[in-house]
C-alpha cells in the first residue's frame, strides 16, 4: 500500500475485499474444510454424571454426638485417593472389561492412567462447604451403557467408602474408650483393696477374758467342794480362797497394762495412719471421677457406633444418578463449527489485509500524488464492458 496514512470510506473496503475475494475465501473453506472432516472423523466421547448430596446426620447432635470428627472435605478428599489409586481403578476395569482394545497395546500402568485421565470429580471446598452439599463425579467414554454403568459403579464406591470410614473411626473410638476403662477399673479396684486393708489394720494388745473366767470358775467350785466338807477355817478352804484373790489381783493388773500399751500404740500410730489414709483416699477419688468420666464417654462412644451401624449418621446419597447420554459429550459439533467460522473468516481477513499492504500499485490520483510528486489533472473512470 504507497498510502498508509489514506481514510478509506466503506466503497474503497468494498473495492479492497471485491480484489482480495480469493485471499478471504480460500483461508476460510480450508479452515471450515479442516474442521468438517475433524468433525466427521473424531471418535464420539459420552459422558455421565452422577449428582451425590451430603446428608446431615439424622439424630440431633444434642441427644447423639458423633465420634467422626474429619470434616467431610478431608474425607471426601481421602475416599477420592483410595477410589483413584491403581488397586481400585483395576479391580473396576476388570469387572466391567473395559479398554479392551487398549488394553493390547498398553501396559496396566497406561490403561490406569487412562481411566483416571476420563473420570471427574467435582467436590466442594471449604470456602463453598456452606452452600453447596453435594458433588459430582463423572466418567467419559466411547460406548453410553458403559460410561453411565462406571459412573453409578464410583458413586457407589463414594457411598461404601464413606460409611465403612465412619464406621471405622466409631469402632475404634469405642475399642480404645474399652481399654482405657478397663484398666481404669484394675486401678480402682486395687485402691479399694488397699483402702480396706488400711481400715482393718489396727494395733491391739487384747488377753482373752474367756480363759481367765473359766479358771475362776474351776477354782470356785474347788472351794464349794471343801467347804461340803471343812468349815473356813481349815487350811485347804483358806489356800483357795487366797488362789481366787490372786487370780483377781493378777487379772486387773494385766488388763491395765495391756489397755494403756494398745492406747499409747494408737496414739503413737494415728498420725502416720491419717497421712496414709488421706493420700490415699485422695488417690482413691482422683481415679474413681477418672472412671466414672471414662464409663461415661464408653457410653457415649457406643452410642455413636450404633448411630454408624444404622446408618443414622452423616451420608452421601445419589440424587441424580447416571443415565444413559443420548448425544456426544465430544466432539461438540457447534461449538467446534462456529469457533471454525470465526477462525476462518478471521484469517481470510487478515490475510487480505497483508497483501493489501505489499501491493505497490497505483489505485486512485492520490497513489500517483504521493508516490511521483506530480499533481493529477485529470483520470479516465474505469469502463466496465456491459452485455449487449
Amino acid at each position: 500500500m504507497i498510502n498508509p496514512a489514506k481514510n478509506f470510506t466503506l466503497a474503497e473496503y468494498l473495492e479492497i475485499l471485491r480484489r482480495r475475494i480469493w485471499f478471504v475465501i480460500i483461508p476460510f473453506a480450508l479452515v471450515m474444510a479442516g474442521a468438517s472432516i475433524y468433525v466427521i472423523t473424531a471418535p464420539r466421547e459420552y459422558k455421565a454424571s452422577t449428582l451425590v448430596l451430603i446428608s446431615p446426620q439424622k439424630v440431633p447432635a444434642a441427644y447423639v454426638q458423633t465420634t467422626v470428627t474429619s470434616q467431610v472435605e478431608e474425607r471426601l478428599q481421602s475416599i477420592a485417593q483410595e477410589i483413584m489409586s491403581r488397586t481400585s481403578l483395576e479391580k473396576i476395569i476388570t469387572e466391567l472389561k473395559l479398554y479392551e482394545e487398549a488394553r493390547k497395546h498398553l501396559s496396566k500402568e497406561e490403561t490406569v492412567e487412562l481411566m483416571r485421565k476420563n473420570i471427574k470429580i467435582e467436590l466442594p471446598t471449604n470456602k463453598d462447604r456452606g452452600e453447596k452439599n453435594f458433588f459430582s463425579i463423572s466418567f467419559i467414554g466411547n460406548d453410553p451403557n458403559t460410561v453411565t454403568t462406571v459412573a453409578n459403579r464410583l458413586s457407589s464406591l463414594f457411598i461404601e467408602e464413606n460409611l465403612k470410614i465412619r464406621g471405622q473411626q466409631a469402632a475404634g473410638t469405642t475399642e480404645f474408650m474399652v481399654n482405657e476403662l478397663v484398666e481404669a477399673k484394675a486401678k480402682l479396684d486395687q485402691l479399694e483393696a488397699r483402702v480396706a486393708k488400711y481400715n482393718r489394720r489396727t494395733t491391739r494388745v487384747v488377753e482373752d477374758p474367756q480363759i481367765e473366767s473359766s479358771e475362776k470358775d474351776r477354782l470356785k467350785g474347788e472351794l464349794e467342794a471343801l467347804r461340803t466338807k471343812y468349815t473356813d477355817n481349815h487350811p485347804d478352804v483358806i489356800a483357795m480362797k487366797k488362789k481366787i484373790d490372786d487370780l483377781e489381783k493378777n487379772k486387773n493388773t494385766n488388763g491395765s497394762v495391756a489397755q494403756a500399751n494398745q492406747r499409747r500404740v494408737r496414739v503413737e500410730q494415728i498420725p502416720l495412719q491419717e497421712q496414709d489414709m488421706g493420700a490415699l483416699g485422695r488417690e482413691y477419688q482422683s481415679m474413681k471421677l477418672t472412671y466414672e468420666v471414662l464409663l461415661k464417654n464408653k457410653q457415649e462412644a457406643q452410642q455413636a457406633a450404633n448411630l454408624e451401624k444404622q446408618q443414622k449418621g452423616e451420608q452421601f446419597r445419589i440424587i441424580d444418578p447416571a443415565i444413559v447420554p443420548e448425544k456426544p459429550f465430544s466432539p461438540d459439533v457447534p461449538k467446534i463449527l462456529l469457533m471454525s467460522l470465526f477462525a476462518g473468516l478471521a484469517s481470510g481477513l487478515a490475510l487480505a489485509f497483508m497483501r493489501e499492504q505489499m501491493d505497490r500499485s497505483f489505485h486512485d490520483a492520490d497513489d500517483v500524488e504521493i508516490s511521483l510528486g506530480i499533481k493529477v489533472m485529470a483520470t479516465i473512470p474505469k469502463i466496465e464492458e456491459t452485455a449487449s
